[in-house]
């Protein structure tokens, strides 16, 4: 995989992040509309928790991708999950040629 790819992976990583924190603010916003004023109901309670939980969570992804993408352009550190993909298929292709040398045999 050349530096190229995995800046643009990175980036595409950043993206999506973004968008689906985006979408848990929103949904989150709307939850806590969608409740009526004063003390809400324990079942209310319980969509705002899961709002605020999955827009937590989705923060965290954005954090870990901003990182990532900081680590690669900062330090040139590739991801371990980048790693593996860049090593995968050079040994596929190995074990293919050792597969067509072991079948002329």
């Amino acid at each position: 995989m050349s530096p190229g790819e995995i800046l643009r992976l990175l980036r595409d990583e950043l993206k999506t992040a973004q968008q689906r924190r985006e979408v848990a603010s929103e949904h989150f916003d709307q939850t806590i509309l969608e409740v009526p004023t004063g003390i809400p109901y324990p079942d209310n309670v319980q969509r705002i928790l899961r709002a605020s939980h999955e827009y937590t969570r989705t923060q965290e992804e954005m954090l870990m991708a901003v990182k990532r993408l900081n680590d690669y352009l900062s330090h040139g550190i590739v991801p371990p999950h980048l790693e593996t993909q860049q090593r995968k298929p050079a040994g596929n292709e190995a074990s293919m040629d050792d597969d067509l040398d072991s079948s002329s045999k």
